[in-house]
């Protein structure tokens, strides 16, 4: 059977990893997570992990890969992870707030 791929974007929120890209494990857990789905998975669809990128917690820096990815690069799925837990200082939820319309787009898509 054949398979459709859908692109992945992987993006790592960390002010930490920003500064020392060694400090971060996330990337190739995921990676590894959507490698593990491909091989294990019967579906018509694999997972291609098409960009990866690490980013400090600040909302411009975070808002403009999520646009890049999601308006030019047209990546189907953008996950974002990062740090230990909420904080004062955490951007994300506000930074992809902006794109929940296209969470919609997606759906509504999905269903036609």
């Amino acid at each position: 059977m054949a398979s459709t791929s859908l692109s992945v974007g992987i993006l790592i929120v960390s002010t930490t990893a920003a500064k020392d890209p060694k400090t971060d494990s996330s990337t190739q857990l995921l990676r590894d997570f959507f490698k593990a789905e491909n091989d294990n998975s019967g579906t018509k669809y694999t997972w291609k992990v098409a960009e990866s990128r690490i980013v400090s917690d600040d909302k411009d820096a975070i808002q403009s890969a999520v646009r890049e990815w999601a308006d030019v690069e047209k990546l189907h799925l953008i996950v974002t992870t990062g740090g230990t837990g909420f904080a004062v200082t955490d951007s994300t939820p506000e930074a992809c707030f902006d794109y929940t319309g296209v969470l919609k787009a997606m759906l509504r898509e999905y269903r036609q």
